[in-house]
């Protein structure tokens, strides 16, 4: 009787383990790639990748989770590893314009121009007409145009993301952020500058690094470097470690020698 007692103890607790175990194991993965993206935008890269990598083994959000983990590495300057993770997710998934997207920041950030080009204007065609991977593929690749002197190349790139705001088509801080980069790229610097004034109101939703880093760099060119510092510091307070805020902040120190 002691045994039988013995035996149906350690299968109840046995039965309870795992379905602890499970449930807790789902809710952790049930949520990775979120944790992932909430990481990545707090600066806390070591996690971001972490539960990325869990986001992938596990196979859900497959593609973004690739995008995810590739702007990590990115982001960290590793950019060897992501070269080769970038192949490895392309090799499969050739028609990713998220993942040719990245694919092509690594490549400028590497100096590889021709092939940033190519993986920028794979994601422009491929992407949907009017998503914000689109926009951010057309941005990036005029902004590389601009850097390697073809900058008659990227006025029309830079007028059909302001032609899409103009018909109301661009929502959100991400998306309006970039608008407002074609137009100071277009020399409407009033316009630029309200349209990130829209792009970084809090009352409007989640507030792009992006659009925030962005900000501060028209008003550092514009030689106003306490409202760049002011701006780059409310970066910082989301993502302390976000480098282009980091780096933005040094600048301004260096031109201003009041801070």
């Amino acid at each position: 009787m002691r045994r039988d007692k013995w035996i149906t103890f350690l299968v109840c607790a046995a039965g309870a383990f795992l379905f602890l175990g499970r449930s807790a194991w789902n809710a952790t993965d049930a949520g990775s790639y979120a944790q992932g993206r909430a990481a990545l935008r707090s600066g806390d890269y070591a996690a971001a990748r972490k539960y990325f990598e869990a986001a992938l083994y596990d196979k859900q959000n497959l593609e973004e989770s690739q995008a995810g983990l590739l702007q990590t590495l990115r982001e960290t300057g590793s950019y060897q590893e992501a070269v080769r993770r970038a192949e490895e997710f392309l090799s499969p998934r050739g028609s990713s314009p998220m993942l040719h997207l990245e694919r092509g920041r690594i490549a400028e950030a590497l100096g590889d121009y021709a092939g940033a080009e190519k993986h920028l204007r794979q994601a422009c065609a491929m992407a949907p007409r009017g998503s914000s991977t689109e926009r951010e593929a057309t941005r990036a690749l005029a902004e590389l145009l601009e850097k390697v002197g073809r900058k008659a190349a990227a006025l029309p790139l830079w007028d059909q993301l302001i032609e899409e705001y103009r018909t109301g088509r661009v929502k959100g801080s991400r998306d309006l952020g970039m608008v407002a980069v074609a137009a100071w790229h277009r020399g409407y610097i009033k316009d630029a500058q309200n349209i990130f004034i829209d792009a970084t109101d809090p009352e409007l939703g989640e507030v792009s690094l992006e659009a925030l880093t962005d900000f501060g760099y028209l008003f550092l060119e514009k030689y106003n470097a306490a409202e760049a510092i002011s701006v780059f510091r409310d970066c910082l307070k989301i993502n302390r470690n976000y480098p282009r805020a980091l780096i933005g902040i040094a600048l301004a120190k260096k031109y201003d020698s009041d801070f």
